[in-house]
């Protein structure tokens, strides 16, 4: 069995965040909350896609069937934001509140990893068919 960690894919972009909001905006506490959200919610979105390693996401078994990852799912999400929805909790992990646009980018690189994640099962596929 792989091992499935972090997505490399995904700390290249989250070090790109950071260093965008570090060094452009003078702002690394932006930047470490950023990555922080990211890693959180990169993690939430794109176990869907690693439900199956070769499937894609259009064939694999419908969502509303596995209500436990599902609900799973959204308690992580929940528990992501609540750093940021508690003061005393992000002032102790080191996280700012961050604003729409920023939590846009932050599901913008969920979104887009997902797409790699589903890119890369598409060439895996057509290369080990190939074989």
């Amino acid at each position: 069995m792989r091992n499935i960690g972090v997505n490399p894919a995904a700390q290249v972009f989250d070090l790109l965040i950071f260093n965008h909001y570090s060094t452009l905006h003078n702002d690394p506490m932006v930047g470490r909350s950023i990555v922080f959200a990211s890693f959180a919610i990169n993690s939430m979105v794109y176990i869907f896609a690693y439900r199956s390693l070769r499937k894609p996401l259009t064939q694999m078994v419908p969502l509303k069937e596995n209500m436990y990852l599902i609900w799973t799912v959204l308690l992580g999400i929940a528990t992501a934001l609540l750093p940021f929805l508690i003061p005393g909790l992000g002032a102790a992990l080191g996280v700012v509140p961050l604003t729409p646009i920023e939590w846009a980018t932050v599901v913008g690189i969920a979104l887009l990893l997902l797409g790699v994640v589903e890119v890369g099962k598409f060439f895996a596929n057509r290369i080990n068919n190939n074989e």
